[in-house]
Formats: structure tokens, C-alpha cells, sequence
């Protein structure tokens, strides 16, 4: 197993290192062109959420994070270890899920959710729903995340030498607290190293009716370390760690109730996640250069009745990019490396499966005339899948990106894209890969999005609003039995967001819906590794800031309207309205201590998510966990 591992990180370091070398030539390109602030091409992507908006709202699960996100969604309850993330109905399975530039990958089990990470540590969340540009990775079928986390000089104040912060959140559903210690320190002048200790510690929640849901008690632990910052003036490295662990007494399928056909069971969900990033900015615009070399192993241990099995992928990877920056254009090209290894544990385990994705790609963004930009890029990646019977497949293809952004006026512009991705056969769901077979003949997955919309902006107001329309021809299920291309996925929708400050209140509205289907059927909560339908969703905010009395308060609301679109054998899906609110103070100027105050459900609203598992005809009852009821936070924190 060392010796495996020790191959596949040469592997990763040659990659990267013959990249290096071919980028390295450009430096020696000629210089004749307008030097301009260096910008990485990435397309259509944008800020989701912020350190900031996570503290007011004291934020503790990938549902919170993504509240106010119009075209994600999070469903399985209030139980961190449940959570599934979706992106206009699809699952997360479908999309390139990275921290810090290391790809979160595989997939372990259908009744757990698959992405965890501690709010505390993030600065900030992109997002993308849709296939989008060619920097997003290899088989972004339907949408990238990248969650960015902070750097010890993100909290450092100006002339400060070090520092900590101890943090205290009360959560009277469950009545447990989560207590965070931070400590950070400079090494020289613009690095540091930061360090951060979390735990969080609760008793199972009860929802909106008073009921206490039977085992959905937390007990997680987050330990990450950072050591970041500029080198000098053109070099900027940082070499992360986190170690994140989620365990307690969990139903076998967590996302549903618990039943005499879903025991409790002892279960543990664990992460290690090491980076490396490297950023170069050489003073010539043709050259500049961003590495990321990753490790992380995630892991499942269930034990039923004294029977412990388990299973976990650990993954290698690498990513090497150049960025030029033209008069008028900016392009940036590279090349990633990944390759997984899903395992067993514990009883009847089986063999281990490996994957290898090779990856070239180019992206960017050209203003051919003042009021026009052509966006355009494409990948090319190479597939390598060894399963657990022996069995290889191997794929490759080309998935090209194209956009046109027409700017009518200063404050106004109209923009369609078109773009595809592939993505060849990978590892399966690795719980139950003993029960599951490959068909000898299986066919990549391949993507197609249009979207076409408008932005504008003028003042203190902006808007947007886009349509989409999504093909995912071969969509490959992960489920016991026998895996084989099952049909066409199609999705088709619209969004609009809004927001307007006034002052110092600012608003925000928010709507989307999507539509999607299997073989033109719509999805329903049993297509379990692909996605759900819900309904229209509504998401609305007001902060306001009282700047003198050193106080902030909010309110966002999200509401579902009902689903009535269903497929034959299942029941429509209720809508519902949800409220939360939050107050943040500072008792005094120029202090180190402050309290935050929120009360999530505002209103106890008793509900079942429509992105959770639903109705179940096999057992003819509601088998999704109910979201958790009225929960009132407050937070004390010093810092010193």
C-alpha cells in the first residue's frame, strides 16, 4: 500500500513538474503587450458566501452555508452527515466539489451526504451550477464549488504579531455548544500560520411538532492548521491541513426515520485533506503560474449489531496553471491529475478500485470590440478505471465552452453560452461495490448546457436573470445490481436574483426553478447519486447596520412553493416557508468581544425539505427526516 502510494504521488509530482516546464517557457515570450492586474480565467463564477455572512448567521452545516444560494439547495434533514448538495436538481455527485483546490471525490454511500466542511475555517464559497468552463475540472456535469479557506493574515490585524480567538455557540435544539479555539501568527510580513480546534457536541433535535428525532445527535471534531502567505513580492505559497471526524449513534440510512427497516447504528465519517498552492507572478503578463498538489482520504465506518464495514476513496491530485494576460484578452491554460482509490473495511470487503484522470485545458475571455467579449475554452481529459473484478475502462473526449457577452450599455449586458463536458466511467459506490457489477460495455457521460440571460447594474442595485437548458446523454447510476448507461438526463429552468442598499440596509431577492427528468420522467427522490425535484423556490434578506451602535440584524427568509410535477407512484411535495433572523454586537468600541444572537426556524415551522428523501411507495409512508424545529444560538467570542 506504501509503495502504491509512494508510485501514484511520483506520478502527481511528474505531471506536474513537466507542466512546469512547458509553462516555463513562456516566460521567455515577448514582453511587448499591456501589463494589467493578473486575472485567472475562470468564467462565469461568483462569490456565493462570505466569512462574514457565515459568522452573522453562525452557520454550522452545508445547509446553512447555502441558504441564500438561488440555485443550490441542500436536502436530508438537520444531520451534517446526511446533507446531499444539489444544483438545479442535481446531486453533488455530479459536480467538482473542491477545498482549496483538492477535489472532494467519490462516492461512499446514497443514504449519507458526501462534502463536510467547518464554516469556521472558510473565507469564502464559489459556485457554479451548469457544465461551465473548462477550468472547472474534469466531469463538471452539473456545476463546481470551491470553497476557499482563511489564511492566517485574513485575521491578522495591521502591525499585529499574534493572536487568538475563543469562541463559544449555544444551540438550545439539541442543547449542545460548539466551542472554537483559533491561535494565529505572523512569520515575517505578509505569513503566517494559523491554527483552529473545533467541536461540536449536541443531543438529537427535535422538529417543528416538539418531536425529538430519533438519532441525529452531532458529535464532530475539526482540527486545521495553515501555513500561508507572499514569499515576496511575486511568490505566494500555502500548505494546509485539515482532519475532520463526524460520528454518533445514526439510523443505517441516515437520511430517513428510523424504523424496524433502518436500525441505529454507530457510525463515523472522517476526512484528511493535505494542500499545497503555489502562486507566481512574475511581472510578465504572459507568465503566471498557480500550482495545487492535494492528498484526502474520506472514510465511512458503520457498525450494525457488532458487524463493522466500512469504505473511503483517497485521492492524489494535481493542478497546473498559466495565465496570460493580453491587451485584450485573458487566457489561461494547464493541466490536472487525479487519481482515486476506493476501498473497504470491516466485513465482506471487496477488492480495490483505482481511477486515473489526465486532463489539458485552455480558457478564455476576449474583448474583440469595446462593447463585446468572446468567452471560449475546451479540455481535453483521458479516463483510466480499473474495477474491483478486473475489468478496465478507459475513455477520452474533448469538451468544448463557448459565450457571448454583448454590453448595451455601461450598466447593462446580454450573455448566451454553450458548453459541454465529459466524464468516463468511475468508481463505484464504494459500500456496497461488493454488490455491485460493471457491464462490460459502458459509454462516458457527456453534458450540454445553454444558458442566455441579462445582468445590470446601476448605483446601489443589481440584477440577473438567466435561463438554462442541460442534456446528459449515458448518465451512469451508482446501485447495486448492474451498472450500464441508464438514459438522458434533462433539465431545463430559469433564475433571477436582485439586490438593492439603501443606506445602510441592504435587500436581496431570489427565485429559481428547474425541471429535472430521466428519460423524460420527472426525478424523484429514489434516483438517489443523480438528483430530486422541487418546486419553485423563493429566497429573500434585509440586513441592516447600525454603524454607531456597532450593531448588525437580519432576516432571510426561503420558501418552496408545492411540487406538483411527480412521477407515476409518487406523491406531490408540500411547500413550505422558512424564516431565520440574527442580531450581531459589539458591547463596546475598540473591544475584542462580541455576541451573536439567531434563531434559525423562526417560526417552528414543522416541515420535510423537498430536496430530501420524501414519500416512499415501499413502505407507503413519508421516510425523509424532518427538518429541525425553532433553534435558538448565541455566540460569545474574545479575542486576544
Amino acid at each position: 500500500m506504501q509503495q502504491q502510494s509512494k508510485q501514484i504521488l511520483t506520478r502527481t509530482l511528474l505531471a506536474s513538474s513537466l507542466s512546469l516546464a512547458f509553462f516555463g517557457q513562456t516566460a521567455l515570450a515577448e514582453e511587448a503587450v499591456n501589463e494589467l492586474d493578473n486575472i485567472e480565467v475562470t468564467a462565469d463564477k461568483e462569490k456565493a458566501v462570505t466569512a462574514k455572512q457565515l459568522e452573522q448567521k453562525q452557520a454550522a452545516s452545508l445547509q446553512e452555508i447555502f441558504k441564500n444560494k438561488t440555485d443550490f439547495t441542500v436536502g436530508g434533514g438537520s444531520l451534517p452527515a446526511a446533507q446531499k448538495l444539489y444544483a438545479r436538481g442535481l446531486e453533488d455527485t455530479m459536480m467538482n466539489v473542491s477545498i482549496d483546490g483538492a477535489q472532494q471525490t467519490g462516492y461512499l454511500f446514497h443514504h449519507q451526504g458526501r462534502v463536510g466542511v467547518d464554516p469556521d475555517i472558510i473565507k469564502a464559497v464559489e459556485a457554479d451550477a451548469g457544465t461551465g468552463a473548462a477550468t472547472a475540472g474534469p466531469g463538471a456535469l452539473a456545476g463546481s464549488v470551491n470553497v476557499e479557506t482563511k489564511d492566517a493574515t485574513d485575521i491578522l490585524r495591521k502591525d499585529e504579531k499574534a493572536g487568538a480567538i475563543v469562541k463559544s455557540t449555544y444551540h438550545s435544539n439539541g442543547k449542545g455548544f460548539k466551542n472554537t479555539g483559533t491561535a494565529f501568527g505572523r512569520i515575517g510580513e505578509n505569513s503566517g500560520l494559523l491554527v483552529s480546534a473545533s467541536q461540536l457536541d449536541t443531543d438529537s433535535y427535535q422538529d417543528g411538532n416538539g418531536d425529538t428525532v430519533k438519532n441525529t445527535d452531532i458529535k464532530q471534531e475539526d482540527f486545521f492548521t495553515k501555513l500561508s502567505g507572499d514569499l515576496n513580492e511575486k511568490h505566494y505559497a500555502s500548505l494546509s491541513h485539515e482532519n475532520r471526524v463526524d460520528e454518533g449513534n445514526r439510523n443505517l440510512r441516515a437520511h430517513m426515520i428510523a424504523s424496524d427497516w433502518n436500525p441505529e447504528t454507530e457510525q463515523k465519517n472522517a476526512r484528511s485533506t493535505t494542500t499545497f498552492n503555489h502562486k507566481y507572478k512574475s511581472g510578465n503578463p504572459l507568465f503566471n503560474t498557480k500550482t495545487t498538489v492535494y492528498h484526502t482520504d474520506a472514510s465511512l465506518d458503520i457498525t450494525n449489531d457488532g458487524s463493522q464495514s466500512g469504505a473511503g476513496v483517497e485521492t492524489w491530485g494535481s493542478d497546473l496553471r498559466n495565465t496570460m494576460n493580453l491587451d485584450k484578452a485573458d487566457i489561461t491554460f494547464g493541466t490536472d491529475y487525479r487519481h482515486d482509490r476506493a476501498y473497504q473495511t470491516g466485513a465482506g470487503t471487496a477488492g480495490d478500485e483505482d481511477l486515473t484522470v489526465l486532463g489539458l485545458y485552455l480558457q478564455s475571455d476576449y474583448r474583440f470590440a469595446p462593447d463585446w467579449m468572446l468567452s471560449a475554452g475546451a479540455r481535453f481529459d483521458h479516463y483510466d478505471y480499473n474495477d474491483n473484478i478486473g475489468q478496465n475502462f478507459s475513455s477520452e473526449g474533448l469538451s468544448p465552452n463557448v459565450g457571448l457577452t454583448w454590453f448595451v450599455t455601461d450598466e447593462m449586458n446580454l450573455f448566451a453560452r454553450h458548453s459541454r463536458a465529459l466524464r468516463g466511467v468511475g468508481t463505484k459506490e464504494v459500500y456496497v461495490m461488493a454488490r455491485t457489477t460493471n457491464d462490460s460495455d459502458i459509454d462516458p457521460e457527456r453534458a450540454h448546457t445553454t444558458e442566455f440571460g441579462t445582468e445590470y447594474e446601476h448605483g446601489n442595485l443589481h440584477a440577473k436573470v438567466q435561463g438554462f437548458s442541460q442534456r446528459i446523454e449515458n448518465f451512469i447510476p451508482n446501485s447495486t445490481g448492474t451498472r450500464d448507461n441508464e438514459g438522458t438526463v434533462r433539465v431545463w429552468g430559469y433564475s433571477a436574483d436582485a439586490g438593492y442598499r439603501w443606506g445602510q440596509l441592504d435587500s436581496r431577492v431570489g427565485v429559481t426553478l428547474s425541471r429535472p427528468t430521466l428519460n423524460n420522467e420527472p426525478l424523484s427522490d429514489s434516483n438517489m447519486s443523480l438528483g430530486t425535484s422541487t418546486g419553485r423556490t423563493w429566497t429573500t434578506g434585509l440586513d441592516y447596520h447600525f454603524t454607531e451602535q456597532r450593531v448588525d440584524i437580519g432576516w432571510t427568509g426561503r420558501a418552496t412553493e408545492r411540487l406538483t410535477e411527480v412521477p407515476s407512484g409518487s406523491k406531490e411535495k408540500p411547500g413550505y416557508a422558512v424564516h431565520d433572523a440574527y442580531v450581531s454586537w459589539r458591547p463596546m468600541a475598540n473591544t475584542d468581544f462580541d455576541l451573536k444572537f439567531a434563531v434559525i426556524n423562526l417560526f417552528d415551522k414543522q416541515f420535510l425539505d423537498q430536496a430530501s428523501y420524501g414519500y416512499t411507495s415501499r413502505y407507503n409512508m413519508w421516510a425523509g427526516v424532518p427538518e429541525a424545529g425553532r433553534d435558538f444560538r448565541l455566540t460569545a467570542s474574545m479575542r486576544f
